[in-house]
């Protein structure tokens, strides 16, 4: 940016220059002059732009790579302080491909043992975190049932779970009157206001919570062997 700086101040120097000059031929002289100095300009502009431009796309290109395991020394056709800059932005993607999983993909087998539960799922997803060998990144929760839902709350009492029960039993009465008569639909309709999935980040290989916090399978319709999937993607 000096550089195109300096351009521009010879530029208008040189303009200046040219029109308090009365010599035809040292006009036209001063006026190539001008016009040389325009495109020197330019030029030193749309290499300062490429250089841009290719570090941009250096440091997607690395990424990529490192994130397969391959992010090596791609930056260095930058110099030493573009090499350092990718080195920088891609750290982290080659912390995640030093364990080489970037995505681990499990699923957990759940026995209920009556039509309505709660069932502490945290330490199971936290071992399962573990397994994959992902320090850093989410945690996807997801149950492929409609009559059941994760819901992350207080884990420490008990008698909160009672209290879920009682007010979605209000809103959603065993015995109301329902279009779809499966003799299920409030199951349905409960599950529907929590959810069929929730997403975690996890720091240190462990799931980020409150003090006080739990993931919790919802069942509503069991008992019944249910399924939850969890995708693990690193950072």
């Amino acid at each position: 940016m000096v550089n195109c700086y300096n351009w521009f101040v010879v530029v208008q120097f040189a303009v200046a220059a040219l029109g308090a000059c009365p010599d035809r031929e040292r006009r036209k002289l001063l006026r190539n002059k001008v016009r040389r100095s325009q495109t020197a300009a330019t030029a030193t502009k749309l290499h300062h732009y490429q250089s841009v431009a290719r570090g941009r796309a250096l440091i997607c290109m690395t990424c990529r790579l490192a994130s397969q395991g391959m992010g090596t020394r791609i930056g260095e056709g930058l110099g030493k302080r573009g090499s350092e800059e990718i080195n920088m932005v891609t750290e982290g993607a080659k912390r995640a491909a030093a364990s080489g999983r970037t995505i681990s993909n499990q699923a957990l087998q759940i026995e209920t043992h009556s039509r309505v539960e709660f069932k502490d799922l945290t330490s199971a997803i936290e071992s399962s975190i573990r397994d994959s060998g992902i320090e850093d990144g989410l945690c996807h929760v997801f149950t492929p049932h409609t009559t059941a839902a994760i819901l992350i709350n207080e884990n420490d009492d008990r008698s909160l779970q009672k209290d879920f029960d009682d007010f979605l039993g209000r809103l959603a009465p065993r015995d109301g009157e329902y279009h779809h008569n499966d003799g299920n639909c409030d199951a349905h309709l409960k599950a529907a206001i929590i959810g069929c999935s929730k997403t975690l980040m996890v720091e240190k290989g462990k799931l980020v919570l409150g003090r006080w916090q739990g993931v919790f399978y919802c069942e509503f319709d069991g008992p019944r062997r249910r399924e939850v999937r969890l995708k693990i993607v690193a950072d």
